[in-house]
């Protein structure tokens, strides 16, 4: 049973939310474990992921377009944690330590050994998404493989599959992310994780343009002096 939802909660997330969620929240944390491998972490970014969908408030918003949001949005944040963390991809036995609600099998272990944008391009297919709509958010060498019929990539598929979001912890998020939108400004903290994203990636350049400029005040100063 989800926490009471009153007036402003409802107004404060996407029309349709709940019927989203039912529907996407087993692929939108599929996609997240098969990216970064670690079950704790991929329920955060289930949760910071439906989070952005629950934002999006556009009246004229379509089923498919909260999709797509949805799904590059889960995207995005995986690639950038799994750049953050330099993370690697969990042995075997930490698999198995993990005490995960589906069986560590060894395609699943060979899945999460595949480069990163081939991960998530096959839990996309697996999705329903197209190889030009994948190819738009992982990659056009990552959608080949993704749609294609060798065998490596149906054994991936159908370990992508195997991977299950418990129905309970499914729940729970559900009534987590209402509470949330109760008490914060949803909209606001999207923005400004969404600014620490791009800042994150700017950083290196700015850093090389701040190089620059001092090098060339250096010669400035060497030629006036000399």
């Amino acid at each position: 049973m989800h926490i009471a939802k009153g007036a402003f909660i409802m107004h404060a997330v996407c029309e349709d939310f709940d019927k989203y969620f039912s529907a996407w929240n087993q692929d939108v944390y599929r996609l997240c474990f098969a990216m970064v491998g670690k079950a704790g972490d991929a329920r955060d970014l289930t949760f910071k992921t439906f989070l952005r969908l629950g934002a999006a408030k556009g009246p004229e918003m379509k089923e498919k377009d909260a999709k797509n949001l949805l799904f590059s949005s889960c995207f995005t944040l995986c690639v950038d944690s799994f750049g953050q963390k330099m993370r690697r991809m969990p042995n075997r036995k930490a698999l198995e330590a993990m005490n995960l609600p589906f069986p560590v099998t060894d395609s699943l272990y060979v899945l999460l050994k595949r480069p990163l944008m081939q991960r998530g391009a096959l839990c996309l297919a697996q999705s329903g998404f197209s190889e030009a709509e994948i190819a738009k958010i992982a990659g056009r060498s990552a959608a080949q493989f993704a749609c294609s019929s060798t065998p490596e990539a149906v054994s991936a598929r159908e370990a992508v599959s195997s991977i299950v979001f418990a129905e309970d912890d499914a729940h729970a998020m559900n009534d987590e992310i209402y509470a949330r939108f109760e008490e914060r400004s949803v909209g606001v903290e999207n923005a400004i994780h969404d600014f620490r994203i791009r800042f994150d990636r700017l950083a290196p350049y700015l850093a090389l343009a701040v190089l620059v400029l001092f090098a060339v005040a250096v010669y400035v100063s060497f030629k006036m002096a000399g």
